[in-house]
């Protein structure tokens, strides 16, 4: 249990036990019971959380107090979105495209909050929401912080993947727009992309039993297997946070109606098992395909350079774990 000593809030958040999310200041008090490496650690995981828990905050303010120094630290890392102050919704304002107007998506829940002092990434969703682009519905938005020319066209990846038609079981980008943020963080960390998403799903550990576990892990070997031979699609990071669960599988055929017209080669679990008359009926949503690489679009000596820079990224990132970036062991080099 995280419970900082110090914690500083507005008087309108102090209801009984405070809430990470309403948190300004976290701190804590020197001890003599702790090494200092200790009390140091202890700070830093306060920064820490703090970070994950407020995605709107540009940077994360905290105190060490001993009896002869008050220390004054700061975590400088920025996302900017807005915090209302009566519930733990965020609203965006968007850009879908290049001169075009702002839009503003309203009742956007944090449900996921990973790696605060390396590449930030934060998802918000909202699954009944009426904002769409391009004709598909945004429910989910996806904020990271990537270091300059490490990072794939994520949304181009995924217009690849359901062109000329939709692979069942892949989520679908809506549109994508690098935020604008302050220089001396752009120069320090690169830029903060956000992508905006259709559809949303649940924890892979949220499945309620193991045959349907199992199921979806035969679904999510069809996909891979389809998105290499068909689209020319590495994912690159398969890991349980990547593969979703969606519950009503039956509503999400109709988005695949196309593949099944065009005799995509894809037969999932469900119909095998005969529990549908729907080939491409599946409960499988992958996400996450920022280091997703497409084939067809690298040549030979492209692919090679890719293979040595993700090699070179796995050994930096081994040898300096804290500067955790992607997910090292599941990613596939590049073929």
């Amino acid at each position: 249990m995280c419970r900082p000593d110090i914690i500083a809030a507005f008087d309108r958040d102090w209801q009984g036990d405070i809430a990470w999310p309403c948190v300004r200041l976290v701190g804590k008090k020197a001890s003599t019971r702790e090494s200092l490496k200790d009390q140091a650690k202890h700070t830093n995981s306060y920064l820490y959380f703090l970070l994950l828990a407020r995605p709107d905050l540009y940077i994360a303010q905290g105190l060490f107090i001993s009896n002869s120094e008050i220390l004054f630290l700061l975590g400088t890392i920025i996302i900017c979105v807005h915090l209302s102050p009566l519930q733990p919704s965020y609203t965006f304002n968007i850009t879908p495209s290049q001169g075009s107007a702002a839009m503003i998506c309203p009742g956007f829940n944090h449900v996921y909050a990973g790696n605060p002092f390396s590449t930030r990434t934060h998802v918000f969703s909202n699954p009944t929401s009426r904002v769409s682009v391009k004709d598909k519905a945004l429910v989910v938005i996806k904020e990271q912080i990537c270091e300059v020319g490490r990072r794939s066209d994520e949304l181009e990846i995924l217009d690849k993947v359901h062109q000329p038609v939709s692979v069942p079981g892949v989520v679908q980008g809506v549109y994508s727009e690098v935020v604008t943020t302050p220089q001396s963080v752009k120069e320090n960390r690169g830029c903060k992309h956000r992508l905006g998403l259709s559809e949303s799903g649940l924890p892979f550990t949220s499945i309620p039993t193991p045959q349907e576990m199992l199921e979806i892990l035969f679904d999510l070997l069809e996909v891979l297997r389809c998105l290499y031979s068909n689209c020319r699609v590495l994912h690159r990071d398969i890991s349980s946070g990547n593969v979703l669960y969606v519950k009503n599988a039956s509503s999400r055929v109709s988005l695949n109606v196309s593949a099944a017209a065009n005799g995509f080669p894809l037969y999932f679990a469900k119909r095998l098992l005969g529990k549908s008359d729907k080939p491409q009926e599946t409960s499988l949503l992958l996400v996450d395909f920022n280091l997703a690489e497409h084939l067809g679009s690298k040549t030979g000596s492209e692919r090679i350079g890719r293979t040595v820079s993700c090699i070179s990224i796995l050994i930096h990132t081994l040898a300096h774990s804290h500067f955790h970036q992607g997910t090292p062991i599941f990613i596939a080099r590049a073929v």
